[in-house]
């Protein structure tokens, strides 16, 4: 098994409040827009990151948190994927 998805479904694709988890242990609980994350949703990846914000047509983008496996953390804006504006970084 590659993945996995529970959740909301509307024209054959995620959308709605949904659960995907892939086959090396990464895992998005949160909103979809047309199969896309979209919205409000946590990503927790297989190596220990996570990042809880917002979402838009499937990359991170506006406010949130990434929090680091060795505890460090991202905490403001991110754009379409990458850390953007005004932010604060805590180091471990």
């Amino acid at each position: 098994m590659s993945g996995r998805y529970e959740g909301d479904w509307i024209d054959e694709k995620y959308d709605g409040y949904g659960v995907e988890t892939w086959a090396k242990g990464s895992q998005y609980r949160g909103l979809y827009r047309q199969g896309l994350r979209h919205g409000v949703g946590v990503y927790r990846f297989y190596i220990g990151d996570v990042y809880a914000g917002e979402w838009s047509s499937g990359q991170r983008h506006g406010c949130g948190v990434h929090t680091c496996e060795d505890g460090s953390r991202y905490i403001r804006e991110f754009k379409w994927g990458v850390k953007h504006g005004l932010g604060h970084y805590h180091f471990r």
